[in-house]
């Protein structure tokens, strides 16, 4: 998830520039000229603002879908795609015209995955954005050389000894790691592989 909310962000910082360079010609796209060009090439260019907040939301929608967090999804998407929509286009539309529209229906994605990332921050703490269930379970990995062979091989030993496991398993288990490791390493010279 780290690579793919960077990705997200990244894509969507990426095309704002499209967006604002490219506005006419994407409404060309769709046979828009002459009468209602200029509102398009304006609403083309404030929607391209929000394509990060976009691109988020629609990330962590699948997420939770995926990871069993129904109304969480649920609640995002139908606040995104019609409660925020019906709300946020319409008072700024009849307060600064339509303008105003095109700008609320930029700050729905922003207001939307501010609220939310917000609520779940509050509600689920440390466990916010992945909201993954808390584990006993560590996970390490590393580009194996001598020196890291023998910090995964303390590591284990730690963390075993820390659940109160017997210290003459706990010193098993650290010698086969670093027998393990060892041997990776020394059959892989010039190279440190992932483990």
């Amino acid at each position: 998830m780290n690579i793919a909310i960077k990705a997200a962000l990244f894509y969507g910082v990426a095309i704002i520039p499209i967006f604002l360079l490219f506005s006419e010609a994407i409404a060309g796209l769709f046979d828009i000229e002459d009468e209602i060009l200029s509102e398009t090439v304006f609403a083309i260019r404030a929607i391209g603002f929000s394509m990060p907040f976009i691109t988020l939301i629609y990330l962590f929608s699948m997420y939770y879908q995926i990871s069993g967090h129904m109304k969480i999804a649920i609640s995002l998407s139908f606040f995104k795609d019609f409660g925020f929509y019906l709300l946020i286009p319409m008072i700024l539309g009849l307060s600064f015209g339509i303008e105003g529209f095109f700008i609320g229906m930029m700050l729905v994605s922003v207001i939307s995955c501010v609220i939310f990332a917000i609520f779940l921050r509050v509600r689920y703490g440390k466990r916010f954005p992945l909201l993954l269930e808390e584990s006993d379970i560590i996970s390490r990995g590393a580009k194996l050389n001598l020196e890291r062979v023998l910090e995964l091989r303390d590591l284990a030993e730690g963390e075993i000894l820390k659940r109160g496991i017997d210290s003459k398993l706990a010193m098993r288990s650290a010698l086969i790691i670093e027998e393990i490791g060892m041997l990776i390493v020394e059959n892989n010279t010039g190279n440190e592989p992932l483990a």
